[in-house]
């Protein structure tokens, strides 16, 4: 098997550093705090669902 040419590895190095740094990028932008309204907080409630049982008493 051929060896992979240092260029090749130069770029897709070079490649990634630009990706991970421009997804880093737009993670601290998402989470800038701007002037924009806050978003709603939403509780829930802890619920308990249960299956009809196969036989009923009356």
């Amino acid at each position: 098997m051929k060896p992979t040419p240092i260029r090749t590895r130069i770029a897709g190095i070079v490649f990634a550093l630009l990706m991970s740094a421009g997804v880093l990028g737009a993670t601290v932008a998402g989470m800038a705090s701007g002037s924009a309204a806050p978003s709603p907080v939403v509780t829930l409630e802890p619920m308990v669902v249960m299956a009809p049982s196969a036989t009923r008493v009356n």
